[in-house]
C-alpha cells in the first residue's frame, strides 16, 4: 500500500504537509518527478520496465478537502466519516454534510476548529436501508465537493484479527525494553477501518510503545505495527500478563501478552584467599540468574596488585565457574578487589579480598651436637607475612655422608605449628657439618641454615717426654707419660711396655690412671738397667776384620803381588828365559809372608760397643675399644 503525500511550500524554506493523499493501489511507485507538458506542475515519471517505455501520471490541482468513512464496510446501523482539510487553517471552518439517501441521518454542517485539519461525524443508518445498496456522504466547501462511498455489512462476518509473532514470555531486566511482538493486524472480508491501539493489565512501571498508535488498515490488508514494552528501573522482578487492543470503535479485538522482570547478580566466595608474590589463587564467581534471565554480562575486575591478572571473561547470566588470579612478583599486601558485571545498563558487582603473603623459614638451634651413634634434634618453623596457609615443601642440603634425616622432612605448613627435625648420626666421621633446610612453595623459596657437629667414637691419645736415654748398667730413667681424653672418653687407663730386652724392666707409677672425659692424665713410666743386653742373638759368627796395623797391610800386598806374577807366569810361558828368575823372586815372597803375617804373638781386644734397643708403650680403657701405641723409646746401654 503506497501513497503520496504532498508537502506544500511555506515561501520561507519550511514546508507543511498536507492531508490530500494519493493512492497509488500498488507497491510500486514512481521515482521521478518532472514538468513533462509544460504546465508548470511536476508530473510524475514511471518506467514501464523497458528503455523506451514509460508512464506519466499528469500533475493537477489538489481538492481543498477530503472525506472517508473510518470503517467500510458499516457494522451495525453507526457509522463515521472523517472530514479533512488539504492544509490547515488559522480560522475555523464550516464544512456542508449531505447523505445520499434520506433514511441516513447526519448533521448538516460540521466546524473544523483553526490550525486543524481534520473533524470526524458520526452518521445513523435507518433500518429500512438495504445491505445490497452503496450510498455516499458529502462534505462540501465552497465549489468543491468531496464524496466517500460505503455501505452496510449485514449479515456479512467483517472486522480484523490481531496475532502475535513472538508469543513467548520475554525476560528483561528493569529498565529495558522487550524486543517487539510482531503485532499483525488483518482486514476480514475487505474491513477497512481506523484504529486505536492500546495495552491492559501493564504494572504502573511499564508501557506499550506501538510503531502506529492510531494505524489505518485498508480493505484485505495486515498491518504490522512494531510493539514494545518499556520498563522503569523501578520495575520488581516478576512475570506479567498483558492484552494488546486494538479498537475502530465498533469492531475491538485482544491477544494476550506476557513478559518478564528477571534480574542477575555478581557474588564471589571464599571473600578472602592468600596467594604467594608468585603464585596463584582461585574464587569461585557466580554470576546468578532471577527469574529465568539469561542476558548477556559483560564482566571487569578492578582493585588487583601491579603484576596480578585474571581469567575473568565475559559471560551469560546462570554462569557459575574459577575465577583464578596469578600474580607475579607481586608486593605483599592486602589488596580487596571488585568484580563488576554490566548487562544492558544495568550494573553489579561483588568484592572480595586478596592477600599477597610470604612466607620464612628458621631452624633452631643453629648448631647441634651428636655423636657417631646417635642423632641430632632441630626445631623446624615456617613463618607468614601477612596469613600465607599454603603446604610448603621441605629439602635438606649439605649433610655428611651417612647421616639421614629421621623425620621432620616433607613438609610443613605456613604459619603452623612449629615440627621436630631428627638428623641421624649413626656411621657419620666426626666433624662439623653446615647444612641448608630450603622451603619451596609454588615458585617462591626461602632457606635457612645450622650447623651439625658429630663426635666421633670415644678415644685417647698420649705423648712420652723425653723418647730417649743413654744408661749404664744398674742405672734408670724417668719418663712422663700424658693422655688427653677424645670425644668424651673417660675411665681408667692402664700401661704396658713392649719389646723389653733381659735385663731391663719397666715401672709405671701409678699402673693405672683416671682420665676425665675431654679432660688430660699424667703417669710416669720407669726404665730399670740391670744387665747389659746381649749384642747379638747367641751362636752368630764373629766377623772377620782387617788388621789394623802397617804389618798387615804389607802382607796383603805381598799376597796380591805374587798372584799377580804366577798369573803373568802362566800367560807368558814363551818366555822361558825368565822362569828361573820369577821363582827366586815368588820363593822370598812366600818367605815372607810366612814370618810376617802368621807368626808372632796378637794384639790385646778393644772394649765393646753401646747396644741399643727400643721400648713401645701402649696404654688401653677409659671405654676406648682398641689398645693405643703411646710412642717408643729409644734405650741405650753403654
Amino acid at each position: 500500500h503506497t501513497y503520496l503525500q504532498i508537502l506544500a511550500g511555506n515561501g520561507d524554506g519550511t514546508f507543511t504537509p498536507t492531508f490530500t493523499p494519493f493512492d497509488f493501489n500498488q507497491y510500486l511507485y514512481p521515482q521521478f518527478a518532472a514538468d513533462l507538458n509544460g504546465d508548470g506542475k511536476a508530473d510524475l515519471l514511471e518506467l514501464a520496465g523497458y528503455s523506451s517505455s514509460f508512464h506519466v501520471v499528469p500533475a493537477e490541482t489538489g481538492p481543498a478537502l477530503q472525506v472517508s468513512l473510518l470503517s467500510l464496510p458499516v457494522v451495525g446501523s453507526r457509522g463515521s466519516a472523517r472530514v479533512a482539510l488539504a492544509v490547515t487553517s488559522a480560522t475555523d471552518t464550516t464544512i456542508q454534510l449531505a447523505a445520499s439517501d434520506p433514511i441516513i441521518s447526519l448533521p448538516a454542517s460540521i466546524t473544523i476548529p483553526a490550525n486543524s485539519l481534520s473533524q470526524d461525524v458520526q452518521f445513523q443508518i435507518g433500518s429500512g436501508f438495504s445491505p445490497n445498496r452503496v450510498f455516499t456522504i458529502q462534505a462540501s466547501l465552497g465549489t468543491q465537493t468531496a464524496t466517500a462511498y460505503g455501505w452496510e455489512a449485514g449479515g456479512l462476518q467483517v472486522g480484523f484479527r490481531m496475532t502475535l509473532g513472538y508469543a513467548s514470555t520475554q525476560t528483561i531486566l528493569a529498565g529495558q525494553t522487550t524486543s517487539d511482538y510482531s503485532l499483525a493486524i488483518s482486514s476480514i472480508n475487505g474491513y477497512s477501518t481506523n484504529l486505536q491501539l492500546s495495552c491492559s493489565g501493564l504494572p504502573s512501571w511499564a508501557t506499550c510503545q506501538f510503531g502506529q498508535a492510531a494505524p489505518q488498515l485498508l480493505a484485505g490488508e495486515t498491518l504490522t505495527p512494531s510493539l514494545v514494552v518499556n520498563t522503569a528501573s523501578a520495575g520488581v522482578a516478576g512475570t506479567y500478563p498483558f492484552a494488546v487492543v486494538a479498537t475502530d470503535g465498533t469492531v475491538t479485538d485482544q491477544v494476550k501478552a506476557t513478559f518478564s522482570v528477571g534480574d542477575f547478580g555478581v557474588s564471589l566466595t571464599p571473600s578472602t584467599l592468600s596467594v604467594l608474590a608468585t603464585g596463584s589463587a582461585s574464587f569461585n564467581l557466580s554470576v546468578t540468574s532471577a527469574n529465568n534471565y539469561a542476558g548477556y554480562v559483560a564482566m571487569s575486575i578492578v582493585g588487583l596488585p601491579a603484576g596480578a591478572t585474571s581469567s575473568l571473561s565475559d559471560t551469560g547470566a546462570g554462569f557459575s565457574g574459577p575465577l583464578v588470579i596469578s600474580t607475579n612478583n607481586a608486593a605483599v599486601g592486602t589488596y580487596p578487589f571488585t568484580v563488576t558485571g554490566v548487562s544492558s545498563g544495568i550494573t553489579r558487582s561483588a568484592t572480595a579480598t586478596l592477600q599477597v603473603g610470604d612466607f620464612g623459614m628458621s631452624i633452631t638451634p643453629s648448631v647441634q651436637a651428636a655423636t657417631s651413634t646417635g642423632s641430632a634434634t632441630y626445631t623446624i618453623a615456617a613463618t607468614s607475612p601477612n596469613g600465607f596457609t599454603g603446604t610448603i615443601a621441605i629439602g635438606i642440603s649439605g649433610l655428611p655422608q651417612g647421616a639421614t634425616v629421621g623425620s621432620g622432612g616433607g613438609t610443613i605448613q605456613a604459619g603452623g605449628p612449629s615440627q621436630q627435625l631428627v638428623i641421624q648420626t649413626a656411621g657419620v666421621a666426626g666433624g662439623t657439618y653446615p647444612f641448608t633446610l630450603t622451603g619451596t612453595s609454588g615458585s617462591l623459596t626461602h632457606r635457612a641454615t645450622a650447623t651439625l657437629q658429630v663426635q666421633g667414637p670415644p678415644d685417647f691419645s698420649g705423648t712420652i717426654s723425653p723418647t730417649s736415654a743413654s744408661l749404664s748398667v744398674g742405672q734408670s730413667s724417668k719418663f712422663t707419660v700424658a693422655l688427653k681424653s677424645q670425644n668424651g672418653a673417660t675411665g681408667s687407663v692402664s700401661f704396658q711396655c713392649l719389646n723389653v730386652p733381659s735385663g731391663t724392666s719397666c715401672a709405671f707409677d701409678p699402673a693405672s690412671v683416671s682420665l676425665p672425659a675431654d679432660g688430660s692424665a699424667s703417669d710416669q713410666l720407669t726404665v730399670q738397667v740391670n744387665s747389659r743386653p746381649a749384642a747379638f742373638p747367641p751362636g752368630a759368627p764373629v766377623p772377620w776384620s782387617v788388621p789394623s796395623d802397617g804389618l798387615g797391610t804389607l802382607c796383603l800386598f805381598a799376597a796380591m803381588l805374587i798372584a799377580g806374577l804366577a798369573r803373568q807366569t802362566e800367560m807368558k810361558r814363551w818366555e822361558r828365559r825368565l822362569g828361573a828368575s820369577m821363582a827366586i823372586v815368588i820363593g822370598v815372597a812366600l818367605l815372607f809372608l810366612a814370618t810376617s803375617c802368621g807368626g808372632g804373638a796378637g794384639s790385646p781386644n778393644p772394649p765393646p760397643s753401646p747396644v741399643t734397643f727400643t721400648i713401645t708403650v701402649q696404654a688401653s680403657g677409659a671405654g676406648v675399644s682398641t689398645t693405643k701405641t703411646l710412642g717408643r723409646l729409644t734405650i741405650s746401654v753403654n
